[in-house]
């Protein structure tokens, strides 16, 4: 169905991240997760103490270098942080309060503390993350949200979106900020159906104009930046990726990757949307859907010339045997980088250890971290496996070509 007059339920209507003047760089997972876990180690604290200036100045200095956008974090003892941002950690159900003290939740808690991997909070994220937000939204507004019946679960309804797009053509399966703000939120005002929003994409790519009757939904000054956070937050967390990097903040191209579509197809066919197109544009079901995408290769691979010789530097430093395992078994050992490549870390051999593959599978995801005294640290998830269990609290020498910095960089923003 197309539709071809929409206005506002309500002036209030928006797509509300966290705060209504965003800081896009505040939702990358190197910063999100170091100013959570300062705010871990200052709980109890007044928001306002020296201690959250200092540990948040920490967190500033050590990024440095790091990001594409550097943040400012601690500002002074007065004005920092917390002060106009906090609601981007109180809005993902982490944090509980800062007044008189700060206060995290036992869901912040535990991400801070690595029983649960940010790979897995981003899941919950998508997962439960409704509009309107009961941690952010004023009653009134959430009780206009309720009189016009609208519920939604944004992250998620986006992700069927580029699953459905996907399917309709290869060459469409992407979707940008403008056609967020001017089709989907839109739609998304009257419940819309997931063809419907799939068809009325579509046509806005035959015809801009198609759309042209639809009242502004965002009209103010930061309502564009707000609705991009929701393809920011997708994108930091691997469920989609931007094409065009270059191109526009409202032009970028945000197209599904291979996680992002693993994400869909664990869910339950209880909790998949119907897609039934009427021809000639059919969409099949979920399932059916699922199935014709998974040969496609969704990620790209980037040559790095730089790995072989990683590699051979870190087995060679270590000797050739796992620094956890010990095992020594050539074709099962990898070289892990401590802190990513894509997150600037260096080809240097101080940024190698030497893993059984597994294992530099769990360390990747963040269900296996090593502190920097060398002590193993297991999520819930793998502490529960009987295949690791074992490893938890396990203490390894770390090597003497470790760079401990790294080890204390990935240790906390990662």
């Amino acid at each position: 169905m197309l539709y071809k007059h929409l206005k506002k339920p309500f002036k209030e209507f928006k797509w509300r991240w966290a705060s209504l003047t965003p800081s896009e760089g505040l939702n990358d997972p190197r910063v999100y997760l170091g100013v959570l876990r300062a705010l871990r180690i200052c709980e109890g604290k007044a928001a306002s103490s020296n201690d959250v200036f200092v540990a948040l100045k920490n967190v500033e200095d050590d990024l440095k270098g790091y990001l594409a956008q550097q943040q400012s974090l601690a500002r002074d003892k007065d004005r920092n942080l917390l002060r106009n941002s906090q609601q981007y950690w109180s809005s993902l159900g982490l944090l509980r309060k800062t007044n008189p003290y700060i206060e995290l939740t036992t869901f912040g808690k535990n991400v801070a503390d690595g029983v649960i991997t940010y790979k897995e909070f981003a899941e919950e994220v998508v997962n439960s993350l409704q509009l309107p937000n009961s941690k952010i939204e004023s009653i009134d507004t959430r009780k206009k949200w309720i009189k016009a019946n609208i519920n939604l679960t944004p992250l998620k309804l986006i992700l069927y979106i580029l699953c459905g797009l996907n399917e309709s053509s290869s060459d469409y399966a992407y979707l940008t900020n403008e056609e967020l703000t001017k089709v989907v939120i839109p739609l998304s005002s009257v419940n819309a159906s997931i063809v419907d929003y799939i068809e009325q994409l579509l046509e806005f790519r035959r015809d801009p104009n198609s759309v042209s009757t639809f009242e502004d939904f965002a009209t103010g000054a930061n309502d564009k930046r707000m609705s991009r956070e929701f393809l920011l937050f997708l994108s930091f967390y691997g469920f989609v990726h931007i094409a065009n990097p270059s191109a526009s903040n409202l032009q970028q191209k945000f197209t599904l990757t291979q996680e992002g579509l693993n994400y869909i197809e664990g869910l339950g066919n209880d909790k998949k949307p119907e897609l039934t197109l009427a021809q000639p544009n059919k969409v099949p079901d979920p399932d059916d859907v699922i199935k014709k995408i998974r040969p496609r290769k969704l990620v790209s691979v980037t040559h790095r010339p730089e790995q072989p010789k990683f590699r051979k530097d870190v087995l060679e430093s270590s000797a050739g045997v796992c620094l956890i395992s010990k095992e020594t078994l050539k074709e099962v050992l990898r070289a892990c980088h401590i802190v990513p490549v894509e997150s600037l870390g260096s080809d240097d051999v101080g940024n190698g250890l030497c893993l059984r593959e597994d294992l530099h599978i769990l360390f990747d995801s963040g269900h296996l971290r090593i502190d920097t005294d060398g002590i193993v640290h297991l999520s819930k998830l793998a502490s529960t496996s009987n295949s690791y269990k074992a490893f938890a609290n396990l203490k390894v020498e770390i090597p003497e070509y470790v760079d401990k910095n790294c080890l204390a960089h990935r240790w906390k923003y990662f």
